[in-house]
């Protein structure tokens, strides 16, 4: 047992920030990016920094406001916090950030450890950490829900109605007549039959590139025969996303989903004046120009498990230290993503879990239909199993509970979350009205940890427990018609995905 981390946790009151806040109007920060955001970014940090004495006071004045009880009734965290200390003792990572809220904002956020194996700071509510594919829901997914919002796409569409070249680079009339029929919908399932990845960075040297390379490769399987968890079908889908909206994927996503959210804190490509803020994630390989170093984001074992001990790019377990050693810092921990600069729609996004709280909340309210920016149609549709598979616990995007996954045990059958392999994961519970962040970075300084998978069960189950508690019991079980007529069978084990050409968990 090494020394007690340090770390810091806020009780947090309720007006942190607010349950329905007017969203911003598209463009309003238009001249804050990208260099002076970031400057405005550090300036937020620094105040928040100077004021969190004044902020600790009110915290035990207020911490009651966000729910209409007495004291004894407010969650309590304990066994929460002393489980995710253990975890940064026992080395599942060497810091973290947990929150836990509802529509109305969060209930509770704490940090754990330090940014590094080094201990060279200790990890703040504020640390910045690489989301990985949490980029897939935060970012993508999001923007797909406000496009078809717009009228601009539809869960129907073909995918070559946006990208004319998936049909025009089918290497065979066989791949051609099969990528006729790949709609969005499939991609956001991960059923369109594309490879679930395939080490494109060693060539590539931009975003255009790697689309190409994908464009040219066949399917490995025909739509809706099986899934397939994609980073390819992801990025196609991010370019699909693209055209459809008229701007690049990172314009959309800071105009449709992060201003109006004031999620001020989530960007690709963080400047390097945040730099001591960002959680750094792998020990680097030997660059090998002009691709990214090795040690990339591995697709498709986002649980943690024991597949996930060897990279499908050939390196295996912890990649050779250097001399000196060094790590990826404040750059996208995926090769493929930063082979094309950060800016494709599988991962590239860095955020806080206080920014990710705020979506989080946005989307439970849009499941009541209070949302401006998510229609409560649209979002029911893309949290409920698609079932274009049978049996896959795949939504639109995002996944749902099934056996072995991040989800645990206790979570009900409506939940929907999804992971990211640096270590980073989001479940949101709309019967507990009640979501779950964990960021980590269990990446460094090697990958070969596999402890995540225990951690983030551990997680969910004692944090929904803590609230259930707090309430008097866990919620009632929905009728078998809300939230679809499947919602009932939601919770049965979910068929085996294809990762790779190997069976993996749900998530």
């Amino acid at each position: 047992m090494g020394r007690k981390p340090t770390g810091s946790s806020i009780r947090a009151p309720a007006g942190l920030f607010p349950a329905a806040a007017e969203p911003a109007p598209p463009g309003a920060l238009d001249a804050a990016s990208p260099a002076p955001r970031a400057v405005e970014i550090s300036r937020r940090a620094a105040l928040r920094r100077a004021a969190s004495a004044v902020a600790a006071a009110s915290i035990a004045a207020s911490s009651r406001a966000w729910l209409p009880a007495e004291e004894e009734r407010r969650p309590d965290f304990t066994e929460t916090a002393r489980a995710l200390r253990s975890a940064v003792e026992e080395g599942a990572f060497p810091g973290a950030v947990a929150a836990v809220g509802s529509s109305e904002g969060l209930l509770w956020i704490e940090a754990f450890g330090h940014l590094d194996a080094a201990r060279s700071a200790a990890a703040t509510p504020d640390t910045i950490y690489d989301l990985a594919s949490l980029t897939k829901v935060v970012g993508t997914t999001s923007v797909v829900i406000c496009l078809i919002r717009d009228g601009k796409l539809r869960l129907e569409d073909a995918v070559s109605k946006h990208v004319s070249g998936f049909l025009d680079r089918a290497p065979t009339e066989e791949d051609r007549e099969r990528r006729a029929s790949v709609r969005i919908e499939h991609l956001l399932a991960h059923c369109a039959g594309l490879d679930a990845w395939r080490p494109f960075w060693r060539s590539v040297k931009s975003c255009e590139e790697l689309l190409e390379a994908i464009l040219a490769a066949p399917l490995a399987a025909p739509p809706g025969e099986a899934t397939r968890y994609s980073d390819l079908g992801f990025i196609l889908l991010g370019e699909a996303a693209a055209r459809a909206g008229g701007a690049p994927l990172e314009e959309l996503e800071r105009r449709l989903v992060l201003e109006p959210l004031r999620m001020r804190e989530t960007l690709r490509n963080p400047p390097r004046e945040l730099r001591e803020r960002i959680a750094p994630t792998e020990r680097e390989a030997e660059p090998p120009p002009p691709a990214p170093v090795a040690g990339a984001e591995q697709p498709g074992a986002e649980e943690g498990g024991e597949a996930d001990a060897v990279d499908p790019g050939g390196t295996e377990g912890d990649p050779p230290a250097a001399a000196a050693e060094t790590f990826v810092h404040g750059v996208v921990h995926d090769e493929n993503a930063r082979a094309a600069g950060g800016r494709t729609g599988h991962a590239g996004l860095f955020s806080t879990a206080g920014d990710l709280a705020r979506l989080a909340a946005e989307i439970l309210r849009g499941l009541r239909g209070e949302s401006r920016v998510f229609p409560r149609e649209i979002l029911e549709r893309f949290t409920r199993r698609r079932g274009l598979v049978e049996g896959s616990s795949r939504a639109l995007g995002w996944d749902t509970p099934s056996a072995g996954s991040s989800a645990g045990e206790v979570l009900s059958p409506d939940a929907f979350g999804h992971t990211g392999f640096t270590g980073t994961s989001i479940w949101l519970d709309p019967r507990r009205d009640i979501f779950l962040i964990l960021l980590s970075n269990r990446v460094h300084p090697t990958r070969a940890n596999l402890r995540i998978g225990a951690v983030r069960r551990s997680f969910a189950d004692s944090a929904a427990q803590a609230v259930d508690a707090a309430r008097g019991g866990p919620p009632r079980p929905a009728p078998p018609e809300d939230r679809g007529p499947e919602a009932a069978e939601r919770r049965g084990p979910a068929a085996p995905e294809t990762r790779g050409g190997t069976a993996g968990p749900g998530l």
